[in-house]
């Protein structure tokens, strides 16, 4: 009778449960990593601005979200069918004297490079910056628009 008390109340975890603590695994893992090369690496990358690329009948448009980039600030190039940008975000004069107790907005250099879903005709693109917003609108080459034909009958 003990024995079978024994085997209902036993619990495989126990041991486990005990020793075993995830989140100060966590924070050992976030230590080595944020003190080794990779955890350099990380703090130095910058996130790549959102881009939106919509088609219509007759062009490619491209939206690239660039709050705090100035026009000035950006290049924009069109090789085959592929759109490169790259631009600067650079830090406000009020940012640089400031002490940081969270820091999401980055600035720097960046580059984004987008294979455009249609050929296009890259002479005709036309791009406009309106409230950090970059539109490119980018025509359809001729041969990549939809043509309608007509069939006879006999």
């Amino acid at each position: 009778m003990a024995l079978v008390r024994l085997i209902q109340n036993w619990d495989p975890w126990a041991g486990v449960r005990s020793t075993w603590n995830p989140w100060a695994q966590i924070r050992k893992l976030h230590d080595v990593v944020g003190n080794s090369d990779l955890g350099r690496f990380a703090r130095a990358w910058r996130p790549l601005p959102p881009i939106n690329v919509a088609q219509t009948n007759d062009a490619v448009v491209v939206a690239v979200e660039l709050p705090g980039v100035k026009p000035e600030d950006l290049s924009l190039s069109i090789t085959g069918n592929t759109l490169t940008l790259k631009g600067c975000r650079k830090p406000r004069a009020d940012e640089k004297s400031a002490t940081y107790h969270r820091r999401e907005r980055t600035v720097g250099e960046f580059a984004r490079s987008i294979e455009l879903p249609e050929k296009v005709d890259s002479d005709k693109a036309v791009a406009e910056f309106d409230q950090g917003i970059l539109t490119v609108r980018i025509p359809k080459s001729a041969d990549a628009i939809p043509r309608h034909v007509t069939v006879k009958a006999c």
